[in-house]
């Protein structure tokens, strides 16, 4: 994430009974198009799941 100019936030990276969830924010490119960007892994039968979340600024 860091060489597409994000930065892990200092809350990054806690666990909870989901998973364990990291938190970026833009840095340069994307200021001002991106709020933050989360993902979230889970370990499940199946092998592990991982959710993307991007939140962009409206208007």
């Amino acid at each position: 994430m860091n060489q597409l100019g994000f930065r892990e936030t200092a809350d990054s990276g806690k666990l909870d009974q989901y998973g364990q969830g990291f938190v970026f924010s833009p840095t340069q490119q994307f200021k001002g198009q991106v709020n933050e960007v989360e993902m979230r892994f889970a370990n499940e039968e199946s092998g592990i799941r991982v959710w993307m979340e991007v939140d962009c600024k409206s208007g």
